[in-house]
């Protein structure tokens, strides 16, 4: 049995490289079994990487990776690269980059690759560019991730670094060589319309357009993936309105094309790219309204940092709070940091797995989360567990629903295939706290920023204890005392008193 399904794998590859996705997952769903034989799940679950299928690798290798604490199971340096990786395209990007850094990458040097997709994904562009340079220095590494590193760094050199003569030349040079390669097509989409980004920032609408025919050339719009198709249709209208804004009737019509563009992707939310639509469209109308939205609206540190750049401001500079819109109308108010509203005087408990939910689901208003993610950042000390980790975060949410229906507040949580975010059908706004604070802390990785930001949102300039931060948090009280004696180093943050009654106050 385990033979034949070995022998259905350079079939799945094949379907892999000709583009059809679709069916080669479904050959990968015939044949993954619970009682999979060990030496096939790993690649199977190469595989599912490639059919960009990152569930089905947790589903494989989550056992032998994560396994139980009485097991003397003991993944190898290839079986924890993939599942990282896929932890990492689900959301948990802090435990995937974490796992990737441990490994050898003399043994598995994709594990350079894989970690600096995840910083491009999350807009930590200058985190990323070390790795991919790197990455591309080895000799003899595989023509396809040789590729995908090279797109990447087109990226980094838009988007992190603005150096878009440098991105234009190596575009120009990675078409020509991707062209004698018929599996590397969805590459050269992606280039193409990162080289139509590339000209839309440095002003030359024209040719823009003239890349964006040749990607409509290679691959019609109807049959491209509706994520393809909105980006490819966002930025030819950005474009358009970058070559018509001395014709005020023709900017107009383009304003309203790219709203509607726009409208589309935020009723399906599920591409960070997403965001940068609404970026350079604040950019271009001088809309400060909007770059606050966006700021006060994302969860991403990295992109908050690019918007505050284009504020020319700091976060102090900010107000402690911003009202965000759910819906059309504006029925009833409500903060998303502890739940009060005006529909009635209820409130959550602080520290409270409600609470916390409620605070997570709400500071993001342009991309939903994934269980994954919400995992991480309800239990922050803990890894992914795949066979406990989804239904201890559906009893949280679970548990916030229940506190909002008895309360007849009319505020849903959402799911749509496995991504979760907060929706009213009558209409509200929220009260979004400003995240702040935390990236001015040297030294802290990223999810510690996201603690020290949390911390920030509820204290402000308050005096607390290391132990009330930590119930905030769910996490122990030195975890909370190392955070905070790292900020008063940078003298973000000041102390008074000693031992456990020690007060800590946290700088503007």
């Amino acid at each position: 049995m385990s033979d034949d399904i070995a022998l259905t794998f350079p079939q799945i590859e094949e379907l892999i490289q000709r583009g059809e996705t679709v069916e080669a997952q479904r050959r990968i769903q015939a044949v993954s079994r619970s009682d999979l034989k060990r030496e096939l799940r790993f690649p199977l679950a190469r595989l599912a990487r490639l059919a960009y299928w990152p569930e089905k690798v947790i589903f494989l290798l989550g056992r032998i990776v994560r396994p139980g604490p009485k097991s003397r199971v003991t993944a190898t340096q290839e079986e924890k690269l993939e599942y990282a990786y896929a932890l990492g395209q689900l959301g948990g990007y802090y435990e995937a980059c974490q796992m990737l850094l441990k490994l050898d990458r003399v043994r598995v040097p994709q594990a350079m690759l894989f970690t600096a997709i995840l910083r491009v994904r999350f807009s930590d562009f200058n985190g990323a560019e070390k790795l991919l340079r790197d990455f591309i220095a080895i000799p003899g590494v595989e023509a396809q991730d040789r590729f995908d590193a090279l797109g990447y760094l087109g990226s980094v050199l838009i988007h992190g670094k603005q150096d878009y003569e440098g991105a234009k030349t190596l575009f120009s040079n990675l078409l020509e060589t991707e062209a004698g390669h018929a599996h590397l097509k969805r590459n050269r989409l992606d280039n193409l319309l990162l080289l139509v980004q590339n000209e839309f920032l440095m002003g030359d609408a024209s040719a823009g357009l003239r890349y964006m025919q040749r990607l409509y050339a290679e691959m019609p719009s109807d049959k491209m993936s509706a994520p393809v198709r909105w980006a490819c249709r966002e930025w030819e209208v950005l474009l358009g309105l970058k070559r018509g804004r001395r014709k005020p009737v023709r900017e107009k019509a383009a304003l309203a094309e790219l709203d509607g563009v726009l409208e589309e992707r935020r009723a399906v939310k599920r591409w960070i790219p997403a965001m940068y639509g609404e970026l350079y469209r604040a950019i271009h109308l001088g809309d400060t309204d909007s770059l606050l939205r966006l700021y006060f609206g994302s969860r991403y540190p990295f992109f908050r940092k690019r918007v505050l750049r284009e504020l020319n401001a700091e976060p102090s500079d900010l107000a402690s709070e911003y009202r965000i819109r759910v819906g059309a109308k504006n029925e009833f108010e409500l903060a998303t940091l502890d739940g009060s509203n005006t529909v009635n005087r209820a409130r959550l408990k602080e520290g409270q797995l409600p609470q916390r939910i409620l605070q997570i689901l709400g500071s993001d208003a342009f991309v939903p989360f994934q269980i994954v993610e919400l995992h991480a950042l309800l239990f922050p000390q803990e890894y992914f567990n795949s066979m406990t980790g989804p239904a201890r975060v559906h009893q949280a949410i679970a548990r916030l629903r229940l506190w909002l229906s008895k309360r007849r507040i009319p505020l849903e949580i959402r799911e749509s295939d496995g991504y979760y975010d907060l929706t009213s059908e009558k209409g509200c706004t929220l009260i979004v706290p400003r995240p702040d604070g935390a990236m001015r802390v040297a030294g802290l990785r990223p999810r510690e920023l996201m603690l020290m930001d949390r911390l920030r949102t509820r204290f402000g300039e308050q005096s607390f204890r290391a132990a009330e931060g930590a119930k905030l948090l769910g996490v122990c009280t030195k975890t909370v005392t190392r955070l905070l004696n790292a900020a008063i180093k940078t003298r973000s943050a000041r102390s008074d008193g000693k031992g456990r009654a020690t007060l800590y106050r946290l700088g503007r």
